[in-house]
């Protein structure tokens, strides 16, 4: 029945490309591309009044080969919750659990269904071309899940005849050795990009155990992994501005799982392994834009533990079918229909037999400019229909626009919702089907600069936002009464996640020189406001895990062909238990990057040092999980351009 399916979606989209295929074609052509965008998105259309931060291919290279995670931490306010170096990592955007953050690949949401959540630290830089971390939720344009926000990550193919090829190494503290390499080829019809990677490390650095008298220095243990991966993706350009795209994505990891300061080293380690395929078909019409496309995604894990006799298998697969249709409809009204089929099928040892799920969802977005007034207003209607729940209906408005010369302001309010994991529903024992969604109401304002004169050699940065979530029927997974040994996930607790964040910066550009500075700041209150009778000395509490203040500050300089910057984080404490009455202290991490590029001719030289915990500080993001001390890495980058 699954392949069945496979099939189904396969046959559905090479009939689209057929279509397009069959158009008679003129080799030596060039092809005019319409008043369509070629790279236009629901994110980029349709999220008025919400806030998005960019980061572009240039710093994530200058990142050093760090993973999603760590690219994140350093371009954002968003907290990053890691068990340590190489080790699962996820992150809390606005007071919200790491399930309510979705990860979208090109459109399609790759969060894996049994748990809801991602590990970035699975994603390295070298297979990124960019970011967009989106705050807020944005339920009503991408579905169940996104209500802290999402991370997207997209492809941008330019048909302009060009070559480019990068090969670079980098070694580092603790056995640390990554290679890399990418590629470009694209001219006026065809555009193709490959990327590889392959990373390894001892990762035997050693730290103070805070759990033993005396704070002992030791070193972590069983910590070593290794990963691979790549991605390929082709787009063809035809005639009558069809455009047909194939993407494909491969990582494995594998390591050893190093146990926490409180237990000794039981032998775990852990394999994951994602294939990722997506097939895209767009006819580019004069003022709109029809798209289809159609996903399959294999997530597969690995887990043993020798001590416990314990060897788990984890295979999950989904296939995603969509469709959507944009168009302008009248002066520069926008407005954007579209379906949405998603099956998922997992094979987990704990649920006793495979399930499956369907879901199916219906979307209308519309954009209207008030063109006298700069401003602009969203309106975003979603319908879900889910297997085995009820869902609300999602809708949402925005607006923005300028209110005196360069500053702008903004708003959006919001319904979202969370569909319980798979998880959640068949886990043997403790599984529970009579779990409601979850759902919420959302809703933030601010103020941004928007300066649009890129001849002007100083440019300020600057905006703020206030935002509140209410989010009932939350998931929390708890012990039965009658039998403690077994957990189960009930729908326990509302909780009312509210706050203010900012970025405020100043960029210069003077001839040979650049320079800037920019700080993002968070100030997030997560608090429980309903839960049940054995649970109330957690009212009115922080959430565990959510730190109140977040400051990310940064100062980068470039002359001529010398880089430099540095960035200074600041994290705040993090409780640890639901009554507050233990935490963890807040920390501040300094990092520093010097890089050096030269050029000859078409070829490009680039050295590069980095610094991480410059000041060597001694922290805990989770606790009793050890983190590294002062640490170092030098790369080595080629380049040929053409």
């Amino acid at each position: 029945m699954f392949y069945s399916r496979i099939i189904f979606s396969v046959v559905l989209c090479i009939f689209c490309i057929c279509q397009a295929f069959a158009q008679k074609l003129n080799p030596d052509s060039v092809y005019k591309l319409p008043e369509a965008k070629v790279n236009e998105s629901r994110l980029s259309d349709f999220s008025t009044g919400l806030s998005v931060i960019k980061i572009d291919r240039k710093k994530i290279e200058a990142s050093h080969l760090l993973n999603l995670a760590e690219i994140i931490s350093e371009n954002s306010a968003v907290f990053l919750k890691t068990y340590g170096q190489g080790s699962l990592a996820t992150i809390s955007i606005r007071g919200t659990g790491p399930a309510h953050t979705g990860l979208f690949w090109n459109g399609i949401n790759i969060n894996p269904p049994n748990l809801g959540l991602s590990d970035f630290a699975l994603i390295p830089s070298a297979l990124i071309n960019n970011a967009e971390i989106q705050s807020g939720s944005s339920a009503s344009l991408y579905g169940s899940g996104v209500i802290g926000g999402a991370i997207h990550l997209n492809s941008q193919p330019d048909f302009k005849k060009s070559m480019n090829v990068s090969v670079s190494g980098l070694a580092g503290s603790f056995g640390l050795y990554e290679g890399s390499g990418s590629g470009v080829f694209a001219n006026k019809k065809w555009y193709s990009r490959v990327a590889g990677y392959y990373r390894e490390c001892e990762n035997n650095f050693p730290y103070n155990n805070t759990a033993k008298f005396g704070n002992p220095k030791e070193k972590l243990a069983s910590a070593d992994y290794f990963s691979y991966g790549g991605t390929a993706e082709v787009h063809r350009l035809l005639k009558r501005n069809y455009i047909v795209s194939l993407h494909a994505w491969h990582t494995y990891t594998h390591r050893n799982l190093p146990p926490s300061m409180t237990s000794s080293d039981n032998g775990e380690q852990q394999s994951d392994s994602s294939f990722r395929f997506l097939m895209e078909a767009k006819k580019l019409f004069t003022k709109s834009t029809l798209k289809t496309k159609v996903a399959w995604l294999n997530e597969y894990l690995r887990y043993d533990n020798d001590t416990a006799k314990v060897h788990e298998k984890v295979n999950t697969q989904g296939i995603i079918n969509e469709a959507e249709f944009a168009t302008q409809v009248f002066k520069k009204a926008k407005l954007n229909i579209g379906i949405n089929y998603t099956y998922y099928y997992a094979d987990i040892l704990q649920y006793s037999t495979a399930k499956t799920r369907n879901q199916a969802a219906a979307f209308l977005s519309f954009l209207y400019p008030f063109t006298k007034l700069n401003w602009k207003a969203t309106i975003n209607l979603r319908q879900e229909i889910v297997e085995g729940y009820t869902v609300p209906f999602t809708p949402s408005l925005g607006m923005e626009g300028k209110i005196w010369k360069s500053i702008s302001a903004k708003a959006n309010f919001s319904r979202s919702y969370r569909v319980p994991t798979m998880n959640d529903r068949f886990w043997v024992p403790g599984g529970n089907p009579d779990l409601k969604p979850e759902s919420g109401w959302n809703a933030e304002a601010g103020i941004f600069t928007s300066f649009n004169d890129s001849s002007k050699s100083v440019t300020p940065i600057f905006s703020a936002t206030v935002f509140s979530s209410l989010i009932d029927n939350w998931i929390l997974w708890q012990p039965l009464p009658t039998n403690t040994n077994i957990w189960t996930p009930v729908n326990l607790q509302k909780v009312w996640a509210r706050g203010f964040e900012s970025n405020a910066g100043l960029r210069f550009k003077q001839r040979t020189i650049e320079t800037g500075i920019n700080a993002f700041y968070s100030y997030t209150v997560s608090t429980i406001v309903e839960t049940v009778y054995a649970l109330q000395a957690s009212i009115d509490k922080q959430l565990i895990y959510v730190p109140q203040h977040n400051l990310n500050a940064s100062v980068n300089f470039k002359w001529k062909s010398i880089f430099f910057s540095y960035t200074q984080t600041y994290t705040g404490k993090r409780f640890t238990t639901s009554d507050n009455a233990a935490f963890l202290p807040g920390f501040t991490i300094g990092n520093a990057v010097l890089n050096y590029d030269l050029k000859l001719n078409k070829i490009g030289i680039g050295v590069g040092f980095r610094v991480n915990n410059i000041w060597n500080t001694t922290y805990q993001t989770l606790a009793y999980r050890a983190m590294p001390g002062r640490n170092f890495t030098i790369s080595l980058n080629f380049k040929f351009s053409k």
